[in-house]
């Protein structure tokens, strides 16, 4: 139906044209051929042309137009290789269905391959110049949309197509589906199904997902007659409508009339809507018996019919076509011209509510077959033309298009692959889902806010949330994907959840929850003077529950987060260059309550020295075990800081004579360089400096009788670290153990 108007001759006279004695068959497939009886020709046609036995070239001409009239694009793809491969052409035109089947069949390199081959025989013309440019960049056409589209309940294995909507009832046109027991009388033979019809189905539920249709009906004898009935329109008001039929009117007692090529047109007929009963039809009088005239869309705003029609004086084979309706007569039909038409085929014209013009072409650029087309009003011309794109367009026949107000919820028609049927209604919806992201506590189920939220698409980000007060965030999705959700806050565990968005309207907003585990223990590592978070730190992170023993390092933020058992003890211990280490802290967790551990580190001044002095027993150099544990510290601060130079100094008591003390001290120092070297620290790095002179840190001098705790203290070695930007010394220790001399006066 979407092809009738057509023109089914043109092999007419290239057959005749030859002399040879035609076999019977062959001359019944051209007869059932030139009566546009497609399904009855093809058998008939593949027995000519199997193997050697073909004669003819016009048997395979008329056997690949066979298959593209019935939507057997594969078929007719190979055929039409065999046509235009063949020498004996002499019909040019073969070349452009040749194209026209090859980038139906997504084929767009030899598609356009084929159309510029034609365009050598015929270069003005602007469809095959359209056609050959859209597949030479078939990518403009994908707009990346996700549109809800379903095949309709009604439709049928044979063909459904051309929803209109009046008050609720939608109206369309279909075959009925396939029928074995049909009397010969009812079949069309250019499809071998029924008639056409114009059939109903009760819209229950209106724009949700899940429309309600009522089980189609056919519409009574006194609108659909024996032959064929299609796409119509109603006025505003709903008093009239327009629709399409043959040239036959059993109301005016008129038989089926003929063209002079004895085709059975089209006409275009009005009735007046009383209740539920079509009045007074009747032929409008621009139709003719020699053309045909279609698809009517009446446009409320200008009193003007927009139809097809392939009528003389058109640009190409059916053309877009208005008429306007003025002091109780119609006018005289126009042709708007080659802005909206082409060489090729333009059909379906209808209309938004915003008075947007759709149509269905195959001359203009598109993916292939006919595409759906929009343009614009400029005062009462057509103008900008433009392709709708994917995914109401495919490389199949798209056609017939109807949008509600808001354009988010309508229809077309299309033969795509995956349907019932040879042509079927889909319904489509164009909402914008959205997500709503909410996160919250996973114990006490309180919301957080200001919880960080990454959506990602297949890795990609797609949108970076924070929750508001309510712990909720909003974000545009697409239906039918699967999106990965990554969620932190401070004092939580991260959480990573998956989300697929339903394609249903009824929920184009749509939620999900994401709970978060508190951490229940934080470690921030900050710098005790400015208190900014340090990254990279060093946190070793154990405990004998579970013998845990972790290594990590504190990010941006300055923390790390670790998922702990209740009634544990956890050491952590924090070190990194260019700071002082610290003992490890221990922490004992208990469970649902976010702890937060804060380690200040002290960055290498000489204000915050922790650096101890090490002490030596009385006329000894020994490295004592106690202090051990001093130079340990010393010899941790020196590996996090390769670069720092130390200066060790050693002293004596004031006991012994100098030269003797100075001899001691010097021992003092290098024992406590050897023990450092030993473990791995360079040499390079150390300062031993022998000290000529006494320099107690208390009274203790010569002949003063002191304690001898007062005098341990004064046998010491003494840290310094020279090229930290100032001197850093070590401290003295407030507790030490005191080595006492026994023979000694004072």
């Amino acid at each position: 139906m979407k092809k009738i108007f057509l023109s089914m001759l043109m092999c007419a006279a290239l057959i005749c044209s030859y002399a040879q004695v035609m076999p019977a068959k062959y001359q019944e497939a051209r007869g059932y051929y030139n009566r546009l009886a497609y399904s009855e020709a093809i058998p008939l046609l593949i027995e000519e042309c199997i193997g050697n036995k073909n004669r003819f070239l016009e048997a395979d001409i008329m056997l690949a137009d066979c298959y593209r009239q019935t939507n057997q694009y594969v078929l007719a793809e190979g055929e039409y290789a065999i046509v235009c491969q063949d020498v004996r052409l002499k019909d040019d035109k073969q070349k452009l269905y040749y194209a026209q089947i090859l980038q139906i069949n997504k084929k767009y390199e030899q598609a356009a391959l084929w159309y510029r081959k034609y365009l050598e025989k015929f270069p003005t013309d602007k469809r095959a110049q359209n056609q050959a440019v859209a597949c030479d960049n078939i990518a403009q056409f994908n707009t990346g949309k996700n549109l809800y589209v379903t095949n309709l309940p009604f439709n049928t294995d044979g063909y459904d197509f051309g929803a209109c909507i009046y008050n609720n009832v939608l109206y369309y046109t279909s075959t009925g589906g396939k029928q074995n027991d049909l009397k010969a009388k009812d079949i069309n033979l250019w499809t071998g199904e029924h008639f056409m019809d114009l059939y109903t189905s009760r819209i229950l539920q209106s724009d949700t997902a899940s429309d309600m249709f009522t089980k189609a009906e056919i519409l009574p004898k006194t609108v659909n007659t024996k032959y064929n009935e299609g796409p119509l329109c109603f006025n505003a008001a709903g008093t009239k409508v327009f629709f399409t039929r043959n040239y036959y009117n059993p109301e005016e007692g008129a038989k089926m009339k003929y063209s002079s090529d004895r085709e059975a047109n089209l006409n275009i007929y009005e009735a007046d809507v009383v209740g539920a009963n079509w009045e007074k039809i009747r032929k409008l009088p621009f139709n003719s018996k020699e053309y045909s005239c279609g698809h009517p869309a009446w446009d409320e705003t200008d009193s003007t019919l927009y139809f097809s029609s392939d009528m003389p004086g058109g640009v190409g084979g059916t053309d877009i076509w208005k008429v306007r309706y003025g002091s109780g007569k119609w006018g005289k039909p126009v042709n708007p011209g080659a802005v909206v038409n082409t060489e090729g085929d333009e059909m379906f014209p209808t209309f938004a509510p915003d008075k947007t013009f759709y149509f269905a072409s195959d001359g203009h650029g598109g993916l292939g077959g006919l595409d759906i087309f929009s343009a614009k009003f400029a005062g009462n011309e057509l103008s900008e033309v433009k392709n709708m794109g994917t995914p109401l367009n495919s490389s199949y026949d798209d056609f017939a298009y109807l949008v509600n107000e808001s354009k988010t919820v309508g229809f077309f028609s299309s033969d795509r692959p995956g349907g019932k049927g040879e042509d079927d209604i889909y319904r489509f919806a164009d909402i914008n889902y959205q997500l709503e992201v909410l996160v919250m506590n996973k114990f006490t189920k309180a919301p957080i806010s200001s919880a960080h939220v990454l959506l990602k698409r297949e890795e990609k980000l797609k949108a970076d949330l924070k929750t508001d007060a309510k712990g909720l965030a909003v974000t545009p999705v697409d239906a039918g994907i699967t999106y990965q959700l990554a969620a932190d806050a401070p004092g939580f565990l991260p959480a990573t959840i998956s989300k697929t968005i339903e394609e249903n309207e009824k929920k184009p907003l749509q939620k999900v929850t994401v709970e978060l585990q508190p951490m229940v223990l934080q470690v921030k590592v900050i710098d005790a003077a400015s208190k900014a978070p340090i990254p990279g730190v060093n946190i070793s992170f154990s405990s004998p529950c579970g013998n845990i023993s972790k290594n990590n390092q504190t990010g941006e933020s300055g923390t790390v987060h670790y998922s702990v058992q209740e009634n544990c003890t956890y050491s952590i211990l924090a070190t990194t260059k260019s700071y002082l280490p610290k003992p490890a802290t221990q922490m004992t967790t208990t469970l649902k309550d976010t702890a937060f551990v804060l380690i200040e580190l002290v960055q290498i001044t000489e204000k915050a020295i922790t650096l101890n002095n090490i002490y030596y027993d009385f006329d000894k150099w020994d490295i004592r075990p106690e202090a051990e544990a001093d130079l340990s510290m010393l010899l941790t601060f020196m590996r996090d800081n390769p670069e720092a130079i130390v200066e060790l100094s050693s002293h004596t008591d004031a006991r012994g004579d100098d030269k003797y003390n100075q001899m001691l001290s010097q021992k003092r120092a290098q024992s406590a360089v050897n023990w450092l070297v030993a473990r791995g620290v360079s040499e390079t790095k150390i300062k031993p400096v022998k000290k000529k002179k006494k320099q107690p840190v208390n009274n203790c001098t010569n002949n003063v009788k002191c304690t001898e705790e007062e005098h341990q203290r004064n046998r010491r070695t003494e840290f310094k670290v020279l090229n930290a930007g100032e001197i850093i010394n070590s401290r003295t220790k407030e507790k030490i153990e005191v080595d006492p001399c026994k023979n000694c006066l004072f």
